[in-house]
């Protein structure tokens, strides 16, 4: 969701003012640690949208700190939940299809690059639902360029920044029940 990070002139990745007041936690955050949140959660503005989580993870270490091998893990607990709080910021369900759409995609190409996969009918399954799962994210990422900025309330007014920040919070705390 554009709003939740600008990039100054300098090249430097901060926090809006407006993700500020939703989640103090972001003003703790160093901008490097903000950077490999953004480049790993945002699935519009990361160059990394398109692959897996796993990829986008490891990408963004090594453009961040230089190195994939750094491991983030729970003495890192802070960085985790901002990259939740973030995520709860720009959530969209259809946004969580694609994301899906390409785990299962991923999944399926490790069974397609098999040497031990022989079976033609197999192997067109697989393409078919390849396929098929790509047409669904097409559809959505579609959907998703077009509506980014169209919500627009009764009387023609459209949510503010921090608004529809709110709203995407409201909906990811629903999906996580």
């Amino acid at each position: 969701m554009p709003g939740c990070f600008m990039i100054n002139a300098k090249g430097e990745i901060k926090v809006t003012k407006e993700a500020k007041d939703l989640i103090p936690d972001f003003a703790k955050l160093t901008e490097p640690e903000f950077h490999f949140i953004v480049l790993v959660e945002d699935m519009i503005y990361s160059p990394f949208h398109r692959m897996n989580r796993k990829d986008r993870i490891s990408y963004a270490k090594v453009i961040v700190w230089g190195d994939d091998q750094i491991k983030i893990e729970k003495k890192d607990s802070h960085l985790l939940k901002c990259m939740e709080y973030y995520k709860s910021l720009v959530y969209d369900e259809r946004r969580e299809t694609v994301s899906a759409c390409r785990e299962k995609i991923s999944s399926l190409s490790e069974v397609l690059r098999r040497p031990s996969l022989t079976d033609a009918s197999e192997i067109n399954n697989l393409m078919k639902s390849i396929t098929a799962l790509q047409v669904v994210i097409d559809n959505n990422e579609k959907e998703l360029l077009r509506d980014e900025h169209r919500i627009i309330l009764k009387g023609k007014q459209e949510l503010s920044l921090l608004e529809k920040m709110k709203r995407s919070r409201e909906l990811y705390k629903k999906a996580k029940l």
